[in-house]
């Protein structure tokens, strides 16, 4: 070797050197001929490879069609309770509440934005932020209160952010706060309170609630008007990856869902913004009605 270099011989190096096995099988594939029956393993585990992932997606997708379609009648009986106020415009801000409530807040404000450009309105300011269910409660626990504390100090600090931001485009008016179901309340009273702390007036859009839970009680409590959807919930709560968010107690913000695929997730997006262009379609041509399929659209307003 030393002899080569001394009389400038070229060096002769492995034609395998420094590669991994990885690539020599990739350079040497094709060239070498595969034995028949390897060949016929491997295609083999590749097509039952493709048809698992076949079969994955598609039953992603008539899982996320049925959670997302199930949106479509509470919420046609949500804006029919709530027509007369969209059409004087009378929401700047729409807050959805995250994390499941996420889907049917896109839906809504996608209807809403389009009756307001009909009406020659300044569109809504669309956000999401997270509610605290169980954090209320969850106060007597080591270190909940104070958490408690810091979750609604930063919500009231949030939405004077967003108050700004809609004072500096348009006239502030009501808020219109969106949510999947309502249970005790616990998570969409603490966006109210943080609302309250700002001086900001809101009405509650529920695609459902929970059987025992007693809205005009909740009405009162909050001084807020609440229009729900339909008598029981959405399967949409019990899909979060369909949504594409998470939440954590002390957090104000959802953040991606670890098990959540982005193709299901774009999908379920694309069937919201279907849903919403066929309501569109029904208010323009006066077919927007109330579905009385599990009693209908209700409204409760503080006695």
């Amino acid at each position: 070797m030393i002899l080569d270099r001394f009389f400038g011989r070229k060096e002769r190096r492995s034609v395998f050197e420094g590669k991994t096995p990885e690539q020599i099988r990739e350079e040497w594939r094709g060239t070498v001929p595969e034995p028949e029956r390897i060949r016929l393993e491997r295609l083999a585990r590749e097509e039952e490879s493709r048809r698992a992932s076949e079969e994955t997606e598609r039953r992603e997708k008539v899982l996320t069609d049925f959670v997302v379609e199930d949106l479509r009648e509470p919420i046609e009986n949500i804006l029919v309770e709530l027509q007369p106020e969209i059409e004087a415009g009378s929401y700047s801000t729409i807050i959805g509440d995250d994390a499941s409530g996420r889907v049917p807040t896109i839906i809504l404000a996608h209807v809403i934005k389009s009756i307001y450009e009909l009406k020659g309105h300044q569109p809504p300011v669309v956000r999401f932020l997270a509610g605290s269910t169980g954090l209320i409660k969850g106060e007597s626990e080591i270190g909940g209160h104070d958490m408690a504390v810091q979750k609604a100090r930063d919500l009231a600090e949030q939405i004077h952010k967003i108050q700004e931001t809609v004072r500096k485009n348009s006239e502030q008016k009501k808020v219109l706060v969106v949510t999947d179901i309502i249970e005790t309340g616990e998570s969409v009273q603490t966006l109210l309170y943080a609302l309250k702390r700002n001086n900001w007036n809101a009405d509650v859009a529920t695609i459902g609630t929970a059987d025992e839970t007693n809205l005009q009680n909740l009405s009162d409590l909050w001084g807020t008007r609440i229009v729900r959807g339909r008598r029981r919930g959405a399967f949409i709560y019990q899909a979060k990856e369909v949504t594409g968010v998470q939440k954590d107690k002390g957090e104000i913000f959802a953040k991606p869902h670890p098990t959540a695929d982005p193709k299901q997730v774009r999908y379920g997006r694309e069937i919201a913004r279907g849903i919403a262009d066929d309501i569109i379609k029904k208010y323009k041509t006066k077919a927007l009605a109330p579905n009385f399929i599990d009693g209908g659209g209700d409204t409760y307003v503080p006695h």
